[in-house]
């Protein structure tokens, strides 16, 4: 997930499109720690630094943390706006899966609702059920190589 994040960020970098990267899981009493990476307002040169270190706890509350992220989308000025989630599994620390499916699918509805639109790279075995989730927007990157081909082709539909 580091990996393409970090792919990702260098593509926004190189093309002068602003980008934010977070990264987010929850400890051992399922509070969600949420640590953005690299910051809208600014290029870093601490921020590959900081997405390469990012590490995994317990679970994760991904609804949680996108809606975080689609309030910081909202705020932004520009007329497209594209939200990418690389996910390496299912919403996981929730009381139920069924929980973490829903809250997650709300927050992917609120997006939409708000003309933002979004994106899931997924990165292991679930993908069969977050296509469930993401629909047509996923799109399968264990193949770290096809990534950068694949972000242009998305970003092309979009930018005229």
């Amino acid at each position: 997930a580091s990996n393409a994040a970090l792919l990702l960020y260098d593509f926004c970098v190189d093309l002068g499109f602003p980008i934010m990267v977070a990264g987010h899981t929850t400890d051992f009493g399922s509070k969600v720690i949420l640590e953005v990476m690299a910051a809208f307002q600014k290029v870093d040169k601490q921020d590959r630094y900081r997405i390469c270190n990012a590490k995994a706890l317990y679970g994760n509350r991904d609804g949680t943390a996108l809606n975080y992220m689609l309030s910081e989308l909202k705020k932004r000025p520009e007329e497209i706006k594209l939200l990418f989630i690389i996910s390496d599994g299912l919403p996981s620390d929730y009381f139920s899966g069924e929980d973490g499916v829903a809250h997650l699918q709300a927050v992917l509805a609120d997006a939409q609702k708000s003309g933002v639109l979004t994106f899931a790279a997924a990165l292991d075995e679930d993908i069969p059920q977050l296509r469930e989730i993401y629909g047509e927007n996923m799109f399968e990157m264990t193949d770290l190589a096809r990534m950068p081909r694949t972000l242009l082709n998305v970003i092309k539909r979009f930018v005229k």
